[in-house]
């Protein structure tokens, strides 16, 4: 580790870490999916999360909210994902 760096830079490698723990138990354990099963729900995340965000930028863009934070419009895509 560098010696100088940002506290969330340091929170994300120990987050990566603990995920990399995490799947790795669970690897163990048996708990996993073929390369098949995993690219099927990939793909099909991938979609919808592009498409709903494509719905937000729209959406955010007639509203002409350009100054709204990344957090704001996943907070709104959030909105619309419970709402199916």
């Amino acid at each position: 580790m560098p010696s100088k760096f940002e506290a969330e830079d340091a929170i994300e490698q120990i987050v990566l870490l603990e995920k990399i723990q995490i799947g790795l138990k669970q690897s163990a354990e048996g708990k996993i999916v073929s390369m098949d099963d995993a690219k099927k729900r990939l793909k099909k995340w991938h979609t919808e999360e592009i498409e709903d965000l494509i719905d937000v930028i729209v959406a955010e863009s007639r509203r002409d909210e350009s100054k709204r934070s990344w957090d704001d419009v996943k907070k709104s895509l959030k909105k619309q994902r419970e709402g199916r």
